[in-house]
Parts: structure tokens; sequence; C-alpha cells
């Protein structure tokens, strides 16, 4: 068999312990949890108001200016890499741009020959 003896008594000592748990909730706890969806959603407490509370700006703001502090040493690489990353998408760019204006041109010039020769 696959399966051992001693693996089904573990998984009968779970349900029991299991089981046991159970029995220690008091009823009247166990009677006040909700038994289906109507229930839990009648128990359930509407979610508070949106606060006013500016601290989360604040400690954006605060975020922030840390961050800063710390990429002063490597602000060079950052700036690098954000123009690398600038010219290596403004070429990418350009050859769709480029290759659907030489088409243009092409069905231009194609269409032009074509309405003086008809």
């Amino acid at each position: 068999h696959c399966f051992s003896t001693k693996a089904s008594d573990t998984a009968k000592d779970a349900t029991i312990s299991t089981a046991n748990s159970f029995a220690s909730i008091p009823n009247d706890t166990i009677s006040s949890l909700p038994n289906d969806e109507s229930d839990a959603t009648a128990t359930t407490a509407a979610p508070p108001p949106p606060s006013t509370d500016t601290t989360t700006n604040r400690d954006s703001t605060d975020i922030l200016q840390r961050l800063y502090q710390i990429s002063k040493p490597e602000r060079t690489l950052i700036y690098a890499s954000a123009a690398t990353l600038g010219i290596t998408s403004s070429i990418t760019l350009l050859l769709p741009y480029a290759c659907g204006h030489v088409l243009d041109m092409a069905i231009l010039e194609a269409s032009a020959t074509a309405s003086t020769e008809g």
C-alpha cells in the first residue's frame, strides 16, 4: 500500500485534536457566528469613513526626500540610465515611423504615376 498505518494514525489524531479545539469554544460563541452568507453580511460592520488626515501626504513627501538623499551617490548613474532608456526607446519608435513614411511615399508615387499614365 502507498499509505502506512502511521500516516493514517497521524490524520486521525489531527481530526481528533481539531474536534477537541472546537469543543473548548463556548456554545454561545458558536451560536453567534454567522451560518450562511445572509448572516455574514448582516453582522459585517460598515467601513470607516475616509480619513481627512494629511499625515499620509507628509509621509510620502518624507519618503521621497529620504529617497532623494539616499540616491545622491548614484545620481549620475541614474541620470545616465534614464537618458539611455530615452534614447533606446526613441530609436525603437523611430524605425516603424521611418518604414511607414517610406511606404507612404512609395504608395503616393505609385498612385501619381498610375494617374498620369492612365
